[in-house]
């Protein structure tokens, strides 16, 4: 049989192969709309690949979560079509080592007319054919959740990309958190060079989790989140922080750098604050080319690439993990996010486990649609147990 061969490094694009959601489906020939799709998750051989997508079809409304149909029916005070019907989570199949299920979703919120929001996830990472390793390879997962804007060309090439630099690093999987240092350097490096040549001024914040056996590995530039439910959400636990122009260090960083920091008013008169070069409300990001190149009028060294990276071992009693866009935190704290996800499951001790992540999932969207917010919403959970109230 004749193979035809995607650009995404020899993946096979006319094969059937079971993906995360409830039927078997194929990854579609290269096309011009290959790379808008927000939404892409991956079980990586080098061989697999599937695909789901955000877009809406109006012939699947039967199949919409119960959930979202409830929020929609009980918020009267708020017009129902200022509200996204979501389409149902994307969802695993298998577990793998430490990871239990997962579910995720993103959306391109209430006011905004384009997603650039993008989550890829490769629940379990194999053994590269060409890869040197003697020992036995690790039970691997990535989860990379990448909040784009100024356009969906930074986003789009994070979720592409940035697994494979990592997977491709001679650090990896001995060494993850030098991996993912060097794997987020290149992505910035290749990214410029790409933003050079093709004008894309897009940039994007990236937050990922990379388990590898019991331990995981939190990474996050910019300003989305990842927090960890413990003790049936007794616990928060905070995994990344925000990298904002007020924060104290990164301002210090800013002003040692030759950057200014200054603030806006917003429609809610809340002040926004942002750096310059860049006009950016974030002061470390992937791309960006106009607030880093100086022949642009920009300067590298104020608004940063560099990640700050978290590791730590996987306890019994952690539940789960989240990542999370900023248009999710605009109207949520941690501790919302937490709540409203086991508010979500509560009574569902009967369902799977990965039909409770979605659950969890869409509860925390609708849930920051219902306080409205006015940007793009992603977030994905990481089982790490069973889910049931103990």
């Amino acid at each position: 049989m004749n193979t035809k061969k995607s650009l995404a490094r020899g993946l096979p694009t006319n094969k059937p192969y079971r993906s995360t959601s409830t039927e078997l489906t194929t990854f579609p020939d290269i096309d011009k709309n290959r790379f808008s799709t927000p939404f892409l998750t991956r079980n990586l051989t080098h061989k697999k690949l599937s695909l789901c997508s955000n877009k809406l079809n109006t012939q699947t409304v039967a199949k919409f979560s119960h959930l979202a149909q409830q929020v929609l029916n009980s918020t009267p005070q708020t017009p129902k079509e200022y509200y996204q019907i979501l389409k149902p989570s994307s969802i695993s199949r298998f577990s793998c080592g430490k990871v239990l299920a997962y579910a995720g979703n993103t959306n391109k919120g209430l006011i905004r007319k384009k997603n650039e929001d993008r989550i890829m996830i490769i629940s379990s990472v194999n053994k590269p054919h060409n890869k040197v390793f003697e020992d036995n390879w690790p039970n691997c997962s990535y989860f990379g959740l990448f909040d784009g804007h100024g356009g969906n060309g930074c986003s789009n090439f994070l979720r592409d990309n940035l697994h494979q630099f990592i997977i491709e690093s001679h650090h990896f999987p001995l060494a993850p958190h030098k991996a993912i240092n060097e794997a987020l350097a290149r992505a910035e490096s290749e990214f410029m060079k790409i933003s050079k040549e093709t004008n894309d001024k897009s940039g994007s914040c990236a937050v990922i989790a990379l388990i590898v056996g019991q331990f995981c590995f939190i990474a996050n530039v910019g300003d989305s989140r990842a927090l960890m439910s413990g003790m049936s959400g007794k616990h928060v636990y905070s995994l990344t922080t925000d990298h904002k122009p007020a924060e104290p260090q990164e301002q210090a960083r800013i002003f040692q750098a030759g950057g200014l920091v200054y603030s806006t008013t917003a429609l809610n008169k809340s002040k926004i604050y942002r750096v310059l070069p860049g006009r950016l409300s974030v002061s470390r990001t992937i791309g960006d080319i106009e607030a880093k190149n100086f022949e642009m009028g920009g300067n590298p060294g104020v608004v940063i690439s560099t990640p700050e990276i978290r590791k730590f071992e996987i306890k019994p009693e952690y539940d789960f993990i989240m990542l999370g866009s900023d248009g999710i935190f605009d109207t949520l704290t941690n501790r919302d996010v937490v709540d409203k996800a086991w508010e979500s499951i509560d009574g569902l001790n009967d369902e799977n486990v990965p039909s409770k992540c979605a659950r969890a999932a869409e509860g925390i969207i609708l849930e920051s649609f219902k306080r409205q917010t006015r940007d793009n919403v992603s977030t994905v959970i990481i089982a790490l147990r069973n889910l049931n109230k103990s």
